[in-house]
């Protein structure tokens, strides 16, 4: 979202927000990525000033989300990371007083029967809500 002012100054709708990281949805019988899948959220927006002494900056966009359904998989790096909140304005200079909130993490969910190779789930600070097992299907079939 965008930063916001003091009751004497200007608001801060300089100062968009980032971007959602969106989602992922991803079956198969047998998945294989050597490189990485990213759902991150987009950074905010830098204040410019408008006027105004105090602007906030715009907070990061949440993480995304990341579902991946298989028999075999054979992964790498997976992240659906918030976006950083960039710094406001005070007195006409960047401050990081004013930043705007960091984006929240998102979520990674991995459901396998056999897993080869090494993963690598980021989902931000924090737990990253990583599942393991195969759990019920609900509406749609696994893949054979």
């Amino acid at each position: 979202g965008s930063g916001a002012a003091d009751f004497n100054e200007t608001g801060g709708a300089s100062a968009p927000g980032g971007n959602g990281g969106g989602i992922l949805f991803l079956t198969a019988h047998t998945i294989a990525a050597s490189g990485t899948i990213t759902a991150d959220g987009g950074n905010g927006g830098a204040a410019t000033h408008t006027g105004g002494l105090e602007l906030g900056g715009g907070g990061g966009g949440s993480g995304g989300t990341i579902l991946i359904m298989a028999i075999d998989i054979d992964l790498a790096t997976l992240t659906a990371r918030g976006g950083r909140g960039s710094d406001g304005i005070l007195d006409f200079a960047p401050s990081p007083d004013r930043r705007g909130g960091d984006g929240g993490m998102g979520r990674i969910r991995i459901d396998y029967a056999s897993f080869n190779g090494e993963a690598f789930p980021d989902a931000g600070e924090g737990e990253g809500g990583i599942t393991t097992t195969i759990p019920p299907a609900f509406g749609a079939p696994l893949p054979e």
